[in-house]
C-alpha cells in the first residue's frame, strides 16, 4: 500500500528524488522516536530493566530505524514489536525513486506488466519453498523479515505506474467502480478465512504475503481509485483525520498499553484486568488521544520550521 500510495501521487513525479526520499523518511521517523523515547523509562527501570550495554546496542539501531535487522534474541526487539514495519517502510521510501530514475512512467505497458509479474513471482517463491511456519516463534521471523517487505512495497509502486500508463486506462477505469471494489473485499476475505482454517494462525502470517500480494495488489488498487461510495465516505474530515494519526496509533499502542499496565500495577489491580473489555477499551481510546496530540504537535512544529525559513528579499528597484 505504501508503495501505491507514494507512486501514484503526482508529486512523486515532479518533485526531486532527494526531496521525495527526505519527506517520507520524516513522516516516519519522529512518531517511531516518539514511541521509543516512550518506552525507554519502561525498559531501564524496575525490576526487569535491561543493561546499559543492552540500551547503548539498541540506540544506534531504533534511531536510525533499521531495528528490524537486530537479531530476534535481542531483548530490544520486543521493546515495540509494531515498530519492526518502520524499517521496510523507511527503507522503501528511500529506494522508491528507481521507478522514476528509471522512467519506468514512459515505457509501454507490456514490458511493465512483465517486470510486474516477475517481481510477483520472486515475492510469491520465497514463502512457498518454505515449509509452513509451526508456531509463532517460527513465524513472526519471516513475517518481519525486510527484503520481501521491500519487494511487496516496489509492487505496489510498480502497480500504481501501470494505472498511470494510458494503455491501461479501461482497467483502471473499472477499477474505479463499487463493484470491483467489493468483489475485491470479499475474495480478500475469503482467502484469509481458507488460509486460517487450513493452515492455522501461524501461517497466515506467511501466507498473507507472498501467494496473496497479486489481490493484495488488486484490493489496493481498487480502494485507491475508486469512485462511488468510498471516495465520497473517506472525503469526510473525521476519516482524514483518522489517516493522519494512523501511523502514530500503530507505534503508539504498545508504548501506551504499557504504560497503562504499569499504573494499573501499581494501583494494585490484577494482571487478569488487563484483559478485561473496560481495560481494552481504556487502552484504545488512550492511544488515539496520544497519537492526536502526537500529529497536533507534529504540525504545529512543521508550521513554525516553515515560517521560520528566511524569505528571499525583493531587490531594490534599479536607479539611474
Amino acid at each position: 500500500m505504501s508503495g501505491y500510495a507514494v507512486v501514484a501521487s503526482p508529486k512523486f513525479w515532479t518533485r526531486p528524488a532527494f526531496a521525495t526520499s527526505t519527506k517520507r523518511a520524516m513522516r516516519l521517523l519522529p512518531p517511531h522516536w516518539f514511541a521509543f523515547a516512550m518506552m525507554i523509562p519502561i525498559a531501564t527501570l524496575g525490576a526487569s530493566h535491561i543493561s546499559g550495554s543492552e540500551l547503548l546496542y539498541s540506540l544506534p539501531w531504533w534511531l536510525s530505524g533499521l531495528h528490524a535487522f537486530i537479531p530476534l534474541d535481542s531483548i530490544s526487539i520486543r521493546w515495540n514489536p509494531p515498530a519492526w514495519a518502520i524499517t521496510p517502510l523507511l527503507l522503501g521510501g528511500l529506494t522508491l525513486p528507481w521507478i522514476k530514475l528509471a522512467r519506468l512512467k514512459s515505457w509501454p505497458l507490456s514490458p511493465l506488466v512483465g517486470l510486474l509479474i516477475t517481481l510477483l513471482v520472486v515475492r510469491i517463491a520465497i514463502d512457498l519453498l518454505q515449509t509452513t511456519p509451526a508456531n509463532f516463534n517460527e513465524s513472526f521471523p519471516r513475517h518481519s523479515s525486510v527484503p520481501p517487505r521491500l519487494l511487496e512495497i516496489y509492487a505496489g509502486g510498480l502497480a500504481a505506474t501501470i494505472m498511470l500508463n494510458s494503455a491501461a486506462s479501461r482497467f483502471s477505469r473499472a477499477l474505479s467502480w463499487d463493484l470491483t471494489l467489493i468483489a475485491t473485499v470479499v475474495l480478500t476475505t475469503v482467502i484469509l478465512l481458507a488460509a486460517h482454517w487450513a493452515n492455522g494462525m501461524p501461517a497466515v502470517f506467511t501466507y498473507t504475503h507472498g501467494p496473496f500480494l497479486p489481490i493484495g495488489l488488486l484490493l489496493v488498487a481498487s480502494a485507491y481509485l475508486n469512485l462511488g461510495r468510498l471516495s465520497k465516505l473517506c472525503s469526510r474530515p473525521w476519516l482524514v483525520f483518522g489517516g493522519h494519526i494512523s501511523i502514530y496509533v500503530w507505534l503508539l499502542h504498545i508504548p501506551v498499553t504499557a504504560i497503562l499496565k504499569r499504573i494499573a500495577y501499581r494501583i494494585n489491580l490484577s494482571v487478569e484486568s488487563f484483559d478485561t473489555l473496560p481495560f481494552l477499551v481504556l487502552s484504545l481510546l488512550s492511544t488515539i488521544l496520544a497519537a492526536s496530540i502526537c500529529y497536533k504537535l507534529s504540525q504545529m512544529l512543521r508550521s513554525r520550521a516553515s515560517t521560520a525559513q528566511p524569505t528571499p528579499e525583493t531587490p531594490a528597484p534599479a536607479t539611474t
